[in-house]
């Protein structure tokens, strides 16, 4: 049985993994969760799931936390995240903070020499070459989340690096696959949180919909396989059947296929290298009866371009631009600034970045921080 610990338990990936818990009771146990304020959806997973650690992103709470625990007669310790995140005992540590925020614990759950599934954008893409590093160092493993690096993570088992030409990863296109950019300048918030494919939190939709989502992952893919820009493509699928390929210098062609459902590439990354139940049923091609797939447009997805952009400009750039798309959908969500005012944001900071890479942990959050600050003041805020 695996002890497991969930950083961002109330979210939707937090959710979904502890199904993925409840659904294979003998295979896994959880130890700790860590929310970010959510104090009674934290209770709610400790009634049901009797963790022995628990911990809260705002320290404010921490009385409060303490307090309903008591309340419930519930036996659980409260503890700082970053330490529930390097518990001795646990064996899988699953990443589901949103945003920079996450970065502390990542670090400390891999210098433990944990197994990290890591479900956080924005820490790989701001510090994966540096999380990787750690990894090496102290025997800890990194295991990706996200179902197009998931698919990548299992065809590359089939294959040499060495021998590999490219990988590719599947874009559905989001919410607004079929609009043209007058329609795309009448976008609002609610709009923009509903995805046609995949049940995702607000802020990954709305990245989603702006094709940003796929730029981290591109510079996702380049951290966690140690690969080129260059040799990751983009592909559009709009039925989300296949997540990722790999090619190979042979002309073959490794690729993943599921149902567009987060609960397969959650399991996995938990219960790597074997494979329980998660309650999703397999693919069956005739189900669709024919599958699209096309070129993304770089003038329509001008973020997507942005990535392409910020990897070849170096990690400072990545840093930037991970930032101002941070500040800008929040700006956006908040009713402050247009839709198409997020690329235009997340350009001043690709554009206004230095070339070169982050010194060390401090360094990327310090970039992260100025980012932040300097298209807060552009934006007029």
């Amino acid at each position: 049985m695996k002890n497991v610990v969930i950083l961002g338990a109330t979210g939707s990936i937090g959710s979904q993994a502890l199904d993925y818990i409840k659904l294979n009771p003998t295979k896994f146990r959880l130890l700790g969760a860590t929310c970010g304020k959510d104090i009674f959806g934290l209770l709610r997973i400790a009634k049901e799931f009797s963790p022995k650690y628990v911990g809260i992103g705002d320290e404010s709470l921490v009385p409060a936390l303490t307090e309903e625990l008591k309340k419930a007669n519930l036996n659980v310790e409260v503890l700082p995240p970053e330490s529930v995140a390097s518990l001795g005992s646990a064996d899988v540590v699953l990443s589901a903070v949103v945003g920079i925020g996450g970065l502390t614990c990542a670090v400390k759950a891999l210098e433990a020499g944990k197994k990290l599934a890591l479900a956080n954008k924005e820490v790989v893409v701001t510090a994966g070459r540096l999380l990787k590093n750690i990894a090496k160092k102290s025997g800890g493993e990194l295991i990706p989340v996200d179902s197009e690096h998931s698919a990548i993570f299992q065809c590359l088992k089939l294959g040499d690096k060495k021998e590999l030409s490219s990988v590719t990863l599947t874009a559905s296109g989001g919410a607004f696959r079929d609009f043209d950019q007058k329609m795309l300048e009448t976008v609002t918030p609610e709009m923009a949180t509903t995805h046609p494919v995949w049940k995702m939190g607000k802020k990954v939709t709305v990245d989603s919909a702006t094709l940003m989502n796929k730029g981290l992952e591109v510079v996702e893919a380049a951290r966690f396989f140690e690969l080129p820009a260059s040799k990751i493509k983009v592909l559009m699928h709009r039925e989300s059947a296949i997540h990722g390929m790999a090619s190979f210098t042979d002309g073959s062609v490794v690729a993943v296929l599921g149902k567009p459902d987060m609960r397969v590439p959650i399991g996995l990354s938990l219960s790597w290298p074997e494979r329980f139940e998660t309650g999703v049923r397999p693919l069956d091609l005739a189900d669709y009866g024919e599958l699209h797939f096309s070129k993304p447009d770089f003038e329509k997805y001008r973020s997507l371009r942005l990535a392409y952009e910020a990897e070849d400009k170096g990690e400072i750039a990545v840093i930037a631009m991970s930032a101002a798309d941070e500040v800008a959908v929040k700006l956006f969500l908040d009713g402050k600034i247009s839709f198409t005012d997020i690329p235009k944001l997340v350009s001043v900071a690709v554009e206004s970045a230095e070339t070169g890479n982050a010194a060390d942990f401090n360094d990327v959050l310090s970039i992260d921080r100025y980012t932040r600050e300097y298209i807060l003041k552009k934006a007029g805020f």
